[in-house]
């Protein structure tokens, strides 16, 4: 599918915004995954901490097959640009252990390469973790739903509010969509309803495959 012309300019950076809540999704995964039992807030910022991150829990209700938590502030070390607040996040145990998010806001907050920087020094700190590890790590499932993305790079002139992102593993790579979206790249004004994005994923690089949107 052809891009417009005006998605076209902004794609190859916003995709990274996009992937960006990903991403900080799976490293939250990865923390409250081990959150389990009465010590559930201890250990999940215990694990939290291996990954740089620093998680604030407002409450953790148990059940059957896992945990609930709510209310969660996350920071990360490696990406101060970001601003993350997660209204619920559901670990469900099995194989795979699935990571469900519901609602919440991810803000980014700076020049565009300065957050693709930062993104990268997280990616490592996960991959040298996860490398280290005595075992392998618990395949984990994640999906998202009712995310915020918030994007102020004044700097490069664009500003970006994603409404209600619902992120899925597809086939080939990531698909996403969105209720609603609205950006502004220098000067020019797009806003979206009912937006999707197919990203597909070949040999570590994500790339963009295909845009639609009903307005």
């Amino acid at each position: 599918m052809k891009l417009p012309k005006f998605w076209a300019g902004i794609a190859p950076r916003w995709r990274w915004i996009l992937l960006a809540a990903l991403g900080l999704v799976g490293l939250l995964s990865a923390s409250a995954a081990l959150a389990f039992g009465p010590y559930v807030r201890h250990r999940a910022r215990v694990a939290a901490s291996r990954y740089g991150a620093e998680l604030e829990i407002g409450s953790a209700s148990p059940f059957w097959k896992g945990v609930v938590l709510r209310d969660v502030q996350v920071k990360l070390d490696d990406v101060p640009s970001a601003t993350i607040a997660l209204a619920e996040v559901t670990v469900t145990s099995g194989d795979p252990r699935v990571v469900t998010i519901h609602g919440g806001k991810v803000t980014f907050s700076g020049d565009l390469d300065r957050i693709q920087r930062e993104l990268a020094a997280l990616r490592e700190r996960t991959k040298k973790h996860d490398g280290s590890a005595a075992e392998p790590a618990a395949k984990t499932e994640i999906h998202v739903d009712g995310l915020e993305v918030v994007l102020h790079a004044g700097g490069d002139g664009l500003e970006a509010d994603v409404v209600g992102l619902a992120v899925a593993r597809a086939a080939e790579g990531y698909a996403l969509d969105a209720a609603s979206a609205q950006v502004a790249f220098r000067g020019t004004t797009l806003k979206a309803a009912h937006a999707h994005l197919d990203l597909a994923e070949s040999g570590g690089s994500v790339a963009l495959r295909k845009i639609a949107t009903q307005s």
